[in-house]
């Protein structure tokens, strides 16, 4: 790989909160009737597994930077160790190392810095890898606007090579 990349293994016991912080946030779209960023309806198991690995990315983000982890449900970030260090931002969590970052227009905000977390979904489901990152201004000017279908509003999506180095991120990273 051309780049550097962080490798993060996710413990049981981080995966076992991960899944509850998930099951609370699909729970919390339920109760409000809402269907959540991800086009998952309120009833839909899916949801929470969607919820799930977007949790794991956002641990894997916070262990990658040797930050702690807000352990927050809220859809609503609050000031956090991530916050304070590196300002507001996203962890993407995606299925397969050759998918890239995903940003939506619609719904995403401008200014944070998006981290592009992979996984592989035939591999451990505890292993992950921070890839790289982009200002959500610059997704729009680097990335190719895709329909993702599944009830998703069109998308940018932004290959790996086209992310910053994470060396660039606040001096912190590989």
């Amino acid at each position: 790989m051309d780049r550097p990349t962080i490798q993060v293994t996710l413990s049981d016991l981080e995966m076992d909160f991960a899944r509850r912080i998930a099951e609370k946030r699909q729970s919390e779209n339920k109760k409000a009737g809402r269907v959540d960023a991800h086009g998952h309806p309120p009833d839909n198991a899916e949801g929470i597994e969607t919820h799930f690995k977007g949790v794991c990315g956002e641990m894997v983000v916070a262990r990658g930077f040797n930050l702690n982890f807000p352990a927050s449900y809220l859809y609503v970030r609050t000031a956090s160790d991530l916050h304070d260090a590196i300002g507001p931002l996203e962890a993407r969590c995606r299925a397969r190392h050759d998918w890239g970052l995903l940003w939506s227009f619609d719904k995403d905000k401008m200014a944070p810095p998006y981290i592009h977390v992979t996984y592989d979904q035939d591999g451990p489901a505890d292993v992950f890898y921070i890839r790289g990152w982009l200002f959500g201004h610059e997704c729009a000017d680097r990335g190719k606007f895709e329909d993702l279908h599944n009830g998703r509003p069109p998308a940018w999506i932004i290959q790996t090579g086209d992310l910053h180095n994470l060396r660039n991120l606040s001096g912190r990273g590989a």
